[in-house]
């Protein structure tokens, strides 16, 4: 009986220590702390900043075939926005002027034209592909009294060019009087004339040599090279005791334009005369002296009188 209520005992003491373990819990809970990680902050990784620069291209209008010189209605100018270093840059930016210059290659209506494409007035390869078959590169030099040429003419534009005479004056047996032109008297600059022998002669190169006195532009030398049929050569070779010059061209000159509107400083009283002057004869011109004309027919007084 005795060990009977001692496991009774033994039990209820039991359930007794696991009540007082619950209550003692019961009162000591504290309400659990909730740990929060702090807020994931994702990092944009930013790109590198592209560094950009604008070029200037040219734009073909139309199809362009090779060796073919270029003027304003062929082409025009575009502003392009690209990343620095691009190879944009390097196959169409240009930073000149390129009207009068040529293309090397055949080039479509709307593209970029390339640089390498691009022939620039002056250049061997220019002058080489400007020179149409049969035609004669031809060279003038240029003295210093004509250095203003050197900003005036360009290649790819034209030269005029222009014979410079003296009137002759001879007295027939009958008292008629002619005159007849000629390089070789000593007549007065009044009596002066000019011949126009060759209208807008393109230019194909143009130098000058650097030999200026001090800075004065105006006091250099250099030469010119021009497009010449062989006939105008043949011309020009028959005239080598002749005084020439040459004048930038003066585009769609009359005869009603004539008045000096081309020739400079003194040259500027010569009068410019259309008469055909180019036939070449040697006659006496008195005390011995001989005399090279430059035109077949003679001007009598009558003829003189009756423009006069």
């Amino acid at each position: 009986m005795n060990k009977k209520y001692a496991l009774i005992i033994n039990i209820a003491m039991l359930v007794v220590g696991l009540i007082g373990i619950l209550i003692y819990f019961a009162i000591n809970k504290k309400p659990a702390v909730v740990v929060q990680a702090p807020p994931v902050v994702e990092q944009q990784v930013k790109e590198p900043e592209v560094i950009k620069e604008n070029i200037t291209v040219a734009v073909a209008q139309k199809d362009l075939k090779k060796g073919k010189l270029l003027n304003a209605e062929d082409f025009v100018l575009k502003t392009l926005n690209i990343p620095e270093g691009s190879n944009e840059k390097d196959l169409y930016a240009i930073s000149k002027n390129i009207d009068s210059w040529m293309t090397g290659n055949d080039i479509t209506a709307g593209s970029y034209i390339p640089k390498e494409s691009l022939i620039e007035p002056g250049s061997e390869q220019y002058v080489a592909m400007s020179v149409r078959p049969g035609n004669i590169v031809y060279g003038f030099s240029i003295k210093q009294t004509d250095s203003y040429l050197f900003t005036n003419a360009h290649a790819g534009e034209g030269l005029d060019i222009y014979l410079s005479y003296n009137l002759m004056k001879i007295t027939n047996e009958n008292g008629d009087v002619s005159t007849t032109p000629t390089v070789n008297t000593t007549d007065e600059i009044n009596d002066r004339h000019f011949k126009l022998l060759m209208k807008n002669k393109k230019i194909l190169f143009i130098k000058s040599n650097n030999l200026k006195v001090g800075d004065n532009p105006l006091t250099n030398e250099g030469y010119v090279l021009v497009e010449l049929t062989p006939a105008e050569v043949r011309t020009l070779k028959g005239l080598d005791d002749a005084k020439l010059y040459i004048f930038p061209t003066t585009e769609n000159m009359t005869q009603l334009d004539f008045a000096h509107s081309v020739l400079v400083g003194n040259e500027g009283q010569w009068p410019i005369d259309n008469r055909d002057i180019l036939s070449i004869d040697v006659r006496s011109g008195g005390a011995g002296d001989s005399v090279t004309e430059y035109r077949g027919s003679v001007e009598t007084k009558k003829e003189t009188e009756e423009k006069e």
